[in-house]
This record gives C-alpha cells, sequence and structure tokens, in this order.
C-alpha cells in the first residue's frame, strides 16, 4: 500500500543496499546466508542508530537470543507473518522498508 520494499537475498547484498537506500525500517532474520542476521545488525547500526530494526523469527530460541544480545531493536515480528496485523504496528516507519527473506 504505497511502500517501497527492497529485498535482499544474503547478509552482505543487505548490508550494501541498506547504506545505499538508507530506509526507515529494516526487517531482519536471524537466519541468512554470507552474514547473519546479529551480524547485519551491527554492520547496519555502524551506519545508523536511529533506524527501525525488527527482527523477524520463528523460534522461542531466536525470541531468548534476540534478548540476550541487549541490542537496540525496535522490537520482533513472530513468523508466519499476518501481514495485515504487522503493517498496523510498522506503517509509521515503511517508506522505504528493507526486507530480509
Amino acid at each position: 500500500k504505497g511502500h517501497e520494499v527492497i529485498e535482499a537475498g544474503d547478509g552482505k547484498i543487505a548490508v550494501k543496499l541498506f547504506a545505499e537506500t538508507k530506509p526507515e525500517v529494516v526487517l531482519l532474520d536471524f537466519h541468512l546466508p554470507e552474514l547473519d542476521g546479529e551480524e547485519v545488525f551491527k554492520e547496519i547500526r555502524k551506519v545508523s542508530a536511529d533506524v527501525k530494526i525488527y527482527f523477524m523469527t520463528g523460534s522461542q530460541p531466536d525470541i531468548d537470543r534476540l534478548k540476550e544480545m541487549n541490542l537496540s531493536v525496535t522490537g520482533y515480528l513472530l513468523k508466519p507473518l499476518d501481514i495485515v496485523k504487522k503493517q498496523a504496528k510498522l506503517t509509521p516507519w515503511m517508506q522505504p522498508i528493507l526486507t530480509l527473506p
């Protein structure tokens, strides 16, 4: 609904695309090829301390890991994503947005 979505196929591409596009919101998975979600998160934070970053996860161990990392994460979204509910949560920050499968 009027939002630009930029998709990255792996963690390295995600970091590159983030630096090029400077989205306001990032949806980030823990389990990515090349660089994992935690590494991508740290690289993005080097570029921007303000961007909203949501981790997407389908497992309790990932949620526990996220809490243990004590990172400045905006929040997390549970998979599978109910896009209607998630859009209501994300809409204030959604232009453009970077997603990672």
